[in-house]
């Protein structure tokens, strides 16, 4: 079967090449609405960071004495300067106070 118009071996080329950059592209912004930060604390660490997908939540992790645990991932509000809420994903096998949480979302998350 015949196409209806001939089209060179390299502009073939050029066209899957930005057909690929495309579906990257597309598939990085998709991923950033479907993905979620949240802060955790286990096992007396330090707080850290970690991106999963919106449907999530619990996170599982290992105590160094092989023992296994699933972490809830819990919304956190907390009250800014300026009186906006802004909400804030938290996992952790402890309780913590409101100065933990804000200290680690003051160092790891970007301002709104």
């Amino acid at each position: 079967m015949a196409f209806p118009y001939c089209v060179s071996e390299s502009r073939l080329r050029v066209l899957a090449y930005f057909s690929r950059i495309w579906l990257i592209n597309l598939f990085e912004l998709a991923s950033r609405e479907l993905m979620k930060k949240f802060i955790v604390f286990f096992n007396s660490q330090s707080a850290e960071i970690v991106r999963t997908l919106e449907g999530v939540t619990a996170i599982k992790r290992n105590y160094p004495n092989g023992e296994e645990v699933h972490l809830p991932i819990s919304l956190a509000g907390i009250h800014s300067v300026t009186g906006d809420q802004i909400e804030i994903y938290v996992a952790s096998d402890r309780e913590l106070c409101l100065d933990e949480v804000e200290n680690a979302a003051n160092k790891f998350l970007e301002p709104i």
